[in-house]
């Protein structure tokens, strides 16, 4: 082992956690963290954003087994996790796990072990639905994270970042995501790692691991398919803002308007909904970000 792994080895692993609502799928993510045996301390910041104190069983029930900060924050899921940001202390790797998610048994040792072993400034996963589905079309080999494959590699409840790294990069950008109060109701998840790999940063994409999204769904299935028009908005306003070029756009809007043809002629209305809205999505993102 070189001597950055060997540092690594003795850093801490930071779990941002922006939660809201959620008690239940919280308590099963939190039982997945005091089960890892990662040779690093786990430490949990929980930044609540709830107006009661409904957190405060959990807090109780957890505080003994691991370390907790529990802080508040206003609505937003990026202006909760830059409260988060704003409380690190010493080096290591920092996560942002949604509060509806899991970490597989022996995940967090094996994560720090591709760190070791790939010398990255951020390590993306793939995410797993509790049946082993997914609705992500993440990459299927290994390999350094770009410009072009960043948007099937990573995901902010996926993609794991050495303070450093974060350091680097900054705060996440609170015109986008969940409640940020504006028209983009998502992209802070590509936007902050793009942020990272223009900044000079080395990210790995890994296939072998992965976390377990109870909130992974079959596309055009269920309560996700309403925000489908306001999530591509976010990744048109992205592409936008980081100079993807014209060709960008028309090749993202094929496979929209490609899956729109596949419903139809299958007679499946609910995916023809959802590819429409994820294309016009993705163009009105594109001319009014």
């Amino acid at each position: 082992m070189d001597v950055s792994a060997g540092e690594l080895s003795v850093r801490q692993i930071v779990l941002i956690i922006a939660t809201v609502s959620r008690t239940s799928p919280l308590v099963d993510l939190l039982e997945s963290v005091i089960q890892q045996d990662a040779c690093a301390r786990i430490r949990i910041i929980l930044v609540d954003q709830n107006n009661d104190t409904r957190l405060s069983d959990v807090v109780n029930r957890f505080s003994g087994t691991v370390d907790i900060l529990w802080v508040g924050s206003r609505l937003g899921l990026s202006r909760a996790r830059n409260v988060g940001l704003r409380l690190l202390d010493g080096d290591g790797i920092v996560g942002f796990p949604d509060d509806d998610c899991k970490y597989p048994e022996g995940f967090l040792q094996s994560l720090l072990d591709v760190f070791d072993a790939r010398g990255a400034d951020f390590v993306s996963v793939r995410e797993l639905g509790p049946d082993g589905s997914t609705d992500t079309r993440a990459p299927s080999k290994e390999g350094h994270i770009h410009r072009y494959n960043v948007w099937r590699a990573c995901g902010s409840n996926r993609t794991f970042f050495t303070t450093a790294a974060v350091a680097a990069i900054g705060d996440f950008d609170e015109n986008l995501g969940l409640g940020a109060g504006t028209a983009w109701e998502g992209g802070e998840d590509i936007d902050y790692p793009i942020r990272g790999l223009k900044s000079g940063l080395r990210g790995w994409f890994t296939p072998a691991l992965h976390v377990v999204h109870v909130g992974t769904i079959a596309r055009g299935r269920g309560p996700g398919a309403d925000r489908v028009f306001a999530y591509n908005a976010s990744m048109g306003r992205v592409w936008r803002r980081h100079d993807y070029r014209r060709w960008w756009l028309i090749y993202q809007g094929l496979r929209p308007v490609g899956g729109i043809l596949v419903a139809g002629l299958r007679g499946d209305t609910a995916l023809v909904r959802h590819h429409w809205n994820a294309l016009r999505g993705r163009v009105w993102g594109w001319s009014n970000g």
